[in-house]
């Protein structure tokens, strides 16, 4: 549905003014496009796949469900913060970035793990990149009380790019774990008053 225009269905594609939701009962998403912000939730997995790109210009949120990315397919979050949050409960968000090629490349912070469990996990040669500011960290696990955020890089190939500091727990709790020739990069940044990772 177009939440912009107050239409369901909606009649056009969303546009780089609109708010493109991905809520209900999951799918496979192609092609490529430019929203103004992405929202994915529901109990259903939403599979990017076949080289899809899909881009916000304000921000890319995971409020609950699951989300796959693969087949060389990305998600482009292009404002100043992203976040795969979960919700309070037994409701948590996890994101799955998997394969060569595939990516979620934020312009800005990352926040994993809100209100509830948030998880993202970077696999077999896949990459997700984010960068601080000179307000904000470039990843946050487990942002508010509360939050567990869970950020897991595994597989030779496999890379995160956090220009800046991470946040292992800010007020909630936070788990990062580098395995089987992962590899992940922080510091660097120019903007941000911290860098490397805090615990």
């Amino acid at each position: 549905n177009d939440v912009t225009g107050s239409l369901n269905p909606a009649q056009t594609a969303p546009g780089a003014i609109d708010t493109a939701q991905f809520l209900t009962a999951g799918g496979t998403i192609s092609g490529t496009g430019t929203a103004a912000a992405l929202q994915f939730g529901g109990t259903t997995q939403w599979n990017v796949a076949s080289a899809a790109s899909l881009s916000a210009v304000a921000s890319v949120t995971v409020g609950t469900g699951s989300v796959l990315v693969n087949g060389s397919a990305s998600i482009n979050g292009l404002g100043v913060s992203d976040s795969i949050s979960g919700a309070a409960g037994a409701n948590g968000a996890a994101v799955v970035v998997d394969g060569a090629g595939s990516a979620w490349r934020s312009s800005g912070r990352l926040t994993i793990g809100n209100g509830g469990t948030g998880s993202l996990t970077i696999s077999n040669g896949a990459s997700v990149g984010a960068a601080a500011t000179t307000a904000l960290p470039a990843v946050v696990l487990g942002e508010a009380a509360g939050g567990n955020g869970i950020l897991t890089v595994t597989g030779a190939g496999s890379l995160a790019t956090l220009v800046g500091q991470i946040d292992v727990g800010q007020f909630g709790t936070g788990s990062l774990t580098i395995a089987n020739a992962g590899t992940v990069f922080s510091g660097g940044s120019a903007k941000a008053p911290t860098q490397g990772i805090d615990i």
